[in-house]
C-alpha cells in the first residue's frame, strides 16, 4: 500500500480515517500514553460520607516505539468497597515509576507523556505522590480544541470520529455496571453518583470489563496523538505557521500546566463569615417570600413557573412578553421579569420588585451552601478546591465547577465575595482588566465614537442607559440602571434583535428597534465589524480571535422560532470573548514566567484563581510590592501584540475579596 499524508484541517476541521493513520507509524517519535481510573472526582474531600477521598486505582499505559508498535501496560491497586480506600502495593508503583523512567524524555529525544485531559490525570497521580513535569506532557484535549473548538471533546467521540474506534465498550460497561450496582447495594457498599467512579466494583466481583475499558481509553489516546502530532508537525514544517495552530496548541499546553498548579492551591473560605452571611441571606429570602405572598393574596412556590404565571398574568393581568421554546409557557427569565417590573404599577410593581430581590438572595444562598458543602477543613480553617477548565467553552474562556466561582461577580448587589479572603500571613492581589471586551470591540472595529469614549474615560454603558431611559420616559416608565445599559450594549454588539432588546428594556418591539437603529447610527464601525464577522463565519464556518485562535461555529436553535439556523450571529461574540480569553491565558503564563525569572517559589507567591477578566495572586504578607507593580506593568502590555490598550486595575486584598484596596 502506498503511503499517504494526513490532510490538514479543511475549513478548520480535520478529516481522516483509520488507514490514514497507519502510514504515519514510522514517522512518530516514541511516546507513552497514560490514563487513570479513579474512585471519584474530588481528591481532597470524600464525595460520600464516611468514605475516603477519590484516588486512582488503575493506571493504564500504551508505549509507542519507533517500529510502530503499541505496547500496553497496566497497574492496579486494591480498593476496599466498604470505605472506598485505595491501597497501592509498593511493587505496582515501582513498576509504574520504572516505566516512566524508561519511556520518558531524555536529553536527545523528547519522548513525551501523553494524556487526554492531563489536568485531571496529573491531579490523580499527585494524590498518590507521583508528579510528572508538565513541560514533558502532551495533551490531546487542548489539541482537539485548537483543531475544532465546537465539537465534543470527549475521548471516545473524538476517537470514533477520527480513528474509527467504536464506543461499544462504553455501552457494554454501562449495562454491566447497572447489574453490579444492584449487587453492591445488596452488599451494603456505598455508591458514587456517577457509575464510572464505581468501576473498581467490577474487579471486586471478578469482572474483566473495567480493565478492558481502561485499556481502551489509553489506546484511543495513542491513536489521537498520532493524528494530532502529525497535523501539528506538518503545519510546523510545511510553511503553515501563519494559521497559528501550532502556536496556539503550545500555548494551551502551557495553560494545562499552569491550571494544574493553580488548582493545587486551595482558596481560603472565611467560615464564620460565610455561615453568618448564609443565615442573613436565608432570612432575607424568607422576608421577601412572605411579602410576595401578601401582595399576591396567596401562598405558593416562588420558583414554580405555574404559580408565577398565574400571579403575574392572571391575578395582576400583566402582558406576556415572550414564551419559552419547548413548553411555550410565558418566559420568566430575569430579563423578562425586569421588563415586566418596568411597566407594572401598584401592587404588581411591588410584587415584581420583591420577587427579583428574592431570586437574587435565593441564588446567593444556593451558591454559599455549595461552598460550605464542598469545603475542606484543615487545622480549623476551611478551604475550597475549585475545578478550572480551560477548554469547556467554545471560546478560549475558562469555566469553573465544584463550585463555580465564575458566578461570584464583583458587581453583584448581594455580597458573596465577603466569604473569601486570604488566610493569616497572606495577602491577595487582584489584576482586573478594565472594560476589556469593550476595548477589544473598539480596537477590532475601529469605531471612532467608541474609541473616543474610552480615550476620554467615558462610560458607554451609562450613555446607553440614559438613552433607553429617555425613550421609556415617553411611556411613563422609570429610568433603567447602568447594569441594564451594559447588558443592552453587549446584547446588541453580539447580535441581539429588536425582540430581545424589547424584553431587556421593557419597551415595545417597535421602540426597541428604534433604540437599536440609534445605536447603529452612533457606532457605524461596530456595525461594519459585525457584518464582516458574519460574512467570515458564513464563508469558512469559523472565525479567529484577534490573536488568531480558531473558533468554530455550529447551527443553533433560534430562541424565538425554535428552528435550526446558522450561527453567524454569534461570530462577533466569539471573536471578542475569545480575544479576552486569549489575553487572560497569556497573562497567567506571563505571571508564572515572571515569578520563575525572579526566583520566587510557589511557597511565596502563586496563582490562585481566574474569574472572567480578573486574575488573583496569593502572596506572603511580606511579599515586595515591587514585584506586584512589575506584574501589573507586564499585564498592561498584554494587548500590545494586536495594538490594543489593556489597562489593568491592581488591588490589594487583606481582609476579604469584596473589599479590594487600589494600589
Amino acid at each position: 500500500m502506498t503511503k499517504k499524508s494526513l490532510p490538514l484541517p479543511k475549513n478548520g476541521v480535520i478529516q481522516t480515517t483509520l488507514p490514514d493513520l497507519r502510514h504515519w507509524f514510522h514517522r512518530t517519535e516514541p511516546f507513552l500514553t497514560i490514563d487513570t481510573e479513579t474512585t471519584g472526582q474530588h481528591f481532597h474531600k470524600s464525595e460520600i460520607p464516611g468514605c475516603h477521598p477519590a484516588r486512582p486505582w488503575l493506571i493504564t499505559c500504551h508505549a509507542y516505539a519507533t517500529n510502530g508498535k503499541l505496547t500496553p501496560h497496566m497497574f492496579q491497586a486494591h480498593v476496599y468497597p466498604s470505605t472506598r480506600e485505595v491501597v497501592w502495593p509498593g511493587v505496582e508503583l515501582t513498576r509504574f515509576l520504572k516505566l516512566l523512567r524508561s519511556h520518558g524524555p531524555t536529553r536527545s529525544r523528547p519522548r513525551p507523556y501523553v494524556f487526554h485531559n492531563s489536568i485531571f490525570d496529573q491531579q490523580a497521580l499527585s494524590s498518590i505522590g507521583i508528579y510528572i513535569d508538565p513541560e514533558h506532557v502532551e495533551d490531546t484535549l487542548p489539541a482537539s480544541h485548537v483543531m475544532d473548538s465546537a465539537e465534543p471533546h470527549g475521548l471516545k467521540s473524538l476517537a470514533m470520529r477520527y480513528c474509527d474506534i467504536l464506543d461499544t465498550d462504553e455501552r457494554l460497561l454501562a449495562a454491566e455496571m447497572a447489574e453490579i450496582a444492584i449487587r453492591a447495594k445488596e452488599d451494603g457498599f456505598p455508591l458514587a453518583d456517577h457509575y464510572k467512579a464505581n468501576l473498581f466494583l467490577l474487579t471486586h466481583y471478578n469482572s474483566q470489563r473495567a480493565l478492558d475499558y481502561a485499556q481502551g481509553d489509553s489506546y484511543r489516546t495513542a491513536w489521537l496523538w498520532l493524528l494530532y502530532s502529525h497535523i501539528l508537525t506538518k503545519q510546523r514544517h510545511g510553511g503553515c505557521e501563519k494559521t497559528g495552530e501550532v502556536r496556539h496548541y503550545l500555548r494551551e499546553r502551557r495553560i494545562a500546566g499552569t491550571t494544574y498548579r493553580m488548582m493545587g492551591n486551595p482558596i481560603h473560605l472565611r467560615q464564620p463569615v460565610t455561615s453568618e452571611t448564609l443565615v442573613a441571606h436565608q432570612l432575607d429570602c424568607s422576608l421577601r417570600e412572605k411579602t410576595c405572598w401578601k401582595l399576591s393574596g396567596r401562598e405558593g412556590n416562588l420558583r414554580s413557573p405555574i404559580y408565577l404565571s398565574e400571579v403575574l398574568h392572571e391575578h395582576f393581568q400583566l402582558p406576556i412578553l415572550s414564551r419559552t421554546n419547548k413548553t411555550k409557557r410565558p418566559s420568566l427569565t430575569a430579563h423578562t421579569l425586569t421588563a415586566l417590573e418596568s411597566i407594572a404599577t401598584g401592587e404588581a410593581y411591588d410584587f415584581l420588585t420583591q420577587l427579583l430581590e428574592y431570586r437574587d438572595y435565593a441564588y446567593a444562598v444556593s451558591i454559599i451552601q455549595g461552598y460550605i458543602e464542598r469545603a475542606v477543613h484543615i487545622n480549623g480553617r476551611s478551604w475550597l478546591y475549585s475545578s478550572f477548565n480551560p477548554w469547556a467553552t467554545i471560546t478560549t474562556r475558562f469555566s469553573a465547577s465544584d463550585p463555580n466561582l465564575q458566578s461570584v461577580r464583583k458587581d453583584n448587589d448581594i455580597p458573596v465575595r465577603v466569604c473569601f479572603g486570604p488566610p493569616p500571613g497572606w495577602r491577595w492581589y487582584s489584576f482586573d482588566y478594565n472594560q476589556l471586551e469593550l476595548r477589544l470591540m473598539a480596537h477590532a472595529s475601529g469605531d471612532l465614537a467608541l474609541l473616543d469614549i474610552l480615550e476620554h474615560d467615558g462610560d458607554q454603558h451609562q450613555r446607553t442607559a440614559d438613552a433607553i431611559s429617555l425613550v421609556r420616559a415617553h411611556y411613563g416608565l422609570p429610568p433603567v440602571t447602568r447594569h441594564t445599559g451594559k447588558a443592552v450594549n453587549f446584547a446588541w454588539q453580539y447580535g441581539a434583535g429588536a425582540k430581545k432588546l424589547a424584553v431587556m428594556t421593557g419597551l415595545p418591539v417597535e421602540s426597541a428597534g428604534q433604540v437599536a437603529q440609534a445605536m447603529q447610527a452612533s457606532y457605524p464601525g461596530v456595525v461594519e465589524f459585525m457584518s464582516k464577522m458574519m460574512r467570515e463565519a458564513r464563508r469558512h464556518g469559523f472565525v479567529r480571535t484577534l490573536f488568531g485562535y480558531p473558533l468554530h461555529l455550529r447551527p443553533t436553535v433560534n430562541p424565538y422560532t425554535g428552528e435550526m439556523e446558522q450561527a453567524e450571529h454569534v461570530a462577533t461574540n466569539y471573536v471578542i470573548q475569545g480575544s479576552a480569553g486569549d489575553i487572560c491565558k497569556n497573562s497567567m503564563i506571563v505571571i508564572e514566567d515572571y515569578l520563575r525569572l525572579e526566583g520566587i517559589s510557589p511557597s511565596e507567591a502563586h496563582l490562585l484563581m481566574t474569574i472572567h477578566d480578573e486574575i488573583v495572586l496569593e502572596c506572603r504578607r511580606n511579599f515586595s510590592i515591587r514585584y506586584i507593580r512589575n506584574i501589573a506593568k507586564l499585564l498592561s502590555a498584554a494587548g500590545d501584540p494586536i495594538g490594543c490598550p489593556t489597562p489593568v486595575q491592581t488591588s490589594s486584598i487583606s481582609t476579604h475579596w469584596g473589599d479590594p484596596q487600589p494600589l
